[in-house]
């Protein structure tokens, strides 16, 4: 015992699990790999080829390789799980004329047991089996802790992963300082994320669904031999099959269920119920992708790591990050697709601090940018000022007023209205991020830099509150800007 009354904990084995799909695509066995590392020295590896055995592992009654005897006609049977006693079944035997075969049971158990310290990998696809190595470990005296993914790869170096059960009982070993434990909030995050995956596949197959539905209801209609064609609108009749069709509204209720499971399990973590729930425009829906891919923010040790995980940074050469076919993604597409879509929700929320900012950053653009400019495909550029260029339709061609006379050219035109609006977009979502960064730190009491821009609570001013009524709040007025045409004295003005 501690001096607080904790119980002292004593590991006795050490014990790496790494995860595995038990079955690829192709039909290929990657069964778990477990190692276990004693006090006396001994070693073990195992082999969990189902999910089954892994839950007979964590619960201490796992048959060693699969090894059974036969079972003793007084022995007591209710000692072995009943999947583990392979009883004969009598008619065949007769049917078959043979012997009837003795009641099988495993030869020895091994698991997880009082004194195992487990070592795995945070993240991926081990978050099921570390959440039920946690909820049975406080119960019955073993622990788990887990590295981050980087950490493991910086100790596994040019090595095979396919010993890393091996390197992580050598890891919880050695460097228990580089593994967190497990807790309960943890537990709470690894539910967010299973959560959170389970709903996405619903998802997916309520559109899929749709999909067929649709298929089959525009089949029956145009392809009638009668000629009967429905009359009325295709997409209300198409609304009220879908309301008929059991499988999408099972689809669509569980759905509803998850959804409000993943609110609930958002709600149990302080990052969103103490500080995104305040943000306007950004729902547990939106959050839970982000708290769920960075878990930790710890890992993550200065803003500029932070927002490259996320897809929110800048490359060398100055080109926005994205995916491009043979080339590593180098970021996390379900955090950069939850802050786009928090982007486009700062859009359409504009009476909250962040829908305000994106306006702007949509203002300062277009100052900056007055003109639409068209790059050549020699790279010159030129700016398309109002009344001075026009172009052909048919053959894309420009022509455009010089300077030095009229140019006839082709090109790519950027600063247009759409390209500032995304550009607004990406630079308020880039804001927010750093913003949620300095608060996710301090909450989690880490160090980080306070932002340049965070909204009036942080810097001691309350917020005004804006009403809205059939649209969005009266924009700010700004200056003429003398010799560019077009431009009045309001940012809607500006932003035309």
């Amino acid at each position: 015992m501690t001096e607080n009354g904790a119980k002292l904990f004593v590991a006795k084995r050490w014990i790496g699990i790494r995860p595995r799909v038990k079955q690829t695509v192709n039909q290929e066995a990657r069964p778990t790999q477990v190692a276990i590392a004693s006090a006396g020295g001994e070693g073990k590896r195992y082999e969990l080829e189902t999910e089954q055995d892994e839950l007979d592992f964590i619960l201490g009654k796992w048959p060693i390789n699969g090894k059974f005897r036969d079972a003793s006609e007084d022995e007591n049977l209710s000692v072995f799980f009943p999947h583990h006693i392979i009883k004969d079944n009598l008619a065949k035997a007769l049917l078959e004329g043979r012997a009837y075969k003795p009641t099988k049971v495993p030869i020895a158990y091994d698991g997880l047991r009082e004194g195992d310290l487990v070592g795995m990998a945070l993240g991926g696809m081990g978050d099921r089996m570390a959440y039920a190595v946690s909820r049975a470990g406080e119960k019955r005296g073993f622990a788990i802790k887990r590295i981050p993914p980087i950490r493991l790869k910086e100790a596994r170096g040019e090595a095979n992963e396919g010993f890393d059960s091996e390197l992580l009982a050598r890891l919880v070993l050695e460097s228990p300082e580089q593994f967190r434990p497990l807790a309960k909030r943890d537990r709470a995050l690894v539910k967010l994320r299973e959560t959170n995956r389970l709903r996405r596949f619903l998802m997916k197959d309520r559109m899929a669904c749709e999909q067929r539905i649709r298929a089959s209801f525009l089949g029956d209609i145009f392809c009638s031999e009668e000629g009967q064609y429905p009359e009325g609108d295709i997409e209300q009749l198409f609304d009220y099959a879908k309301a008929s069709d059991p499988l999408f509204q099972a689809i669509s209720d569980k759905e509803k269920k998850l959804n409000k499971q993943l609110a609930a399990a958002c709600a149990e973590l302080p990052i969103y119920s103490e500080v995104i729930v305040k943000v306007k425009g950004v729902k547990h829906s939106i959050a839970a992708p982000i708290i769920g891919s960075v878990q930790d923010i710890g890992l993550f040790p200065t803003v500029g790591k932070f927002k490259k995980f996320c897809g929110l940074h800048v490359n060398a050469d100055g080109s926005f990050p994205r995916q491009r076919r043979g080339e590593e993604l180098g970021f996390n597409p379900n955090a950069r697709q939850a802050f786009f879509i928090a982007g486009n929700m700062f859009v359409k929320v504009a009476d909250g601090f962040w829908g305000m900012r994106l306006r702007e950053n949509k203002v300062m653009y277009r100052m900056r940018h007055p003109y639409p400019v068209l790059v050549t495909d020699a790279g010159t550029e030129h700016p398309l000022v109002l009344g001075k260029w026009k172009q052909d339709k048919k053959t894309g061609q420009y022509e455009i007023e010089t300077d030095i006379g009229i140019a006839h050219c082709k090109g790519k035109r950027k600063f247009t209205d759409g390209h500032l609006h995304k550009r607004a977009i990406w630079r308020t979502v880039t804001e927010f991020a750093e913003w949620l960064y300095w608060k996710w730190r301090t909450m989690e009491g880490y160090t980080a830099p306070k932002p340049k821009v965070v909204p009036p609570e942080d810097m001691g001013v309350a917020l005004p509150e804006i009403e809205v009524s059939g649209k969005a709040p009266e924009p700010p007025t700004f200056p003429v800007v003398e010799g560019v045409p077009g431009l009045g004295q309001t940012a809607e003005a500006v932003l035309a």
